[in-house]
């Protein structure tokens, strides 16, 4: 099963113009870089397109309000997601003070489409997961990236299940109706799961 990884998250008011439902957590400003308004900033995107020169980003300004950010360059700086982002209305490292501490948000209907059986994680969470026989298991609550595929953590109160992201085991995944059907291999469920 392909992915686009990126967390669930929402501020609480969105910027004029976008929906409050479409905000996306993708990211944190560490600190600043350099003289001329730079910032280090830890990516929670996997997709190197999520954030890229032209997009427009969002951190909290004032008292619930959003400040539109255009990216106007951006370079990858090492492993684990850092980056350094350069933004069109940041040119002094005092303005670039101001947005240390600041999570970057993107609106989801400026992300590049997924490809055919890939689905960003934000899509998932939440996600009723049902075996192909109609047994509920749960929902999906949270994703774990293992590097060869990723697990799903199903949790129905204090019963939480790890299902691999694998097409032997994840049969459908239904968007609109919010459903994921899989087929339990041996081994996967407890009994008293089928």
């Amino acid at each position: 099963m392909g992915r686009k990884n990126l967390p669930e998250g929402r501020p609480a008011c969105p910027p004029a113009g976008v929906d409050a439902g479409s905000l996306l957590l993708i990211g944190k400003i560490l600190k600043t870089k350099g003289v001329r308004g730079q910032v280090k900033a830890l990516s929670f995107a996997s997709s190197q397109e999520t954030i890229q020169k032209g997009r427009i980003l969002y951190v909290p300004s004032g008292d619930d309000g959003y400040r539109a950010l255009a990216v106007e360059t951006k370079e990858a700086r090492g492993s684990g997601g850092l980056v350094v982002l350069k933004f069109r209305e940041c040119n002094r490292m005092e303005e670039a003070e101001e947005l240390v501490g600041a999570e970057l948000y993107v609106d989801k209907g400026d992300l590049p489409a997924a490809a055919e059986d890939e689905y960003y994680w934000h899509e998932l969470i939440g996600m009723d997961v049902v075996t192909e026989a109609g047994r509920r298991l749960g929902s999906v609550q949270g994703i774990l990236q293992t590097g060869s595929n990723d697990v799903y953590v199903v949790r129905e109160g204090e019963r939480e299940i790890l299902i691999p992201g694998l097409r032997d085991v994840v049969r459908r995944i239904d968007l609109a109706g919010r459903r994921m059907v899989i087929h339990p291999l041996e081994g996967l469920l407890d009994s008293h799961d089928l």
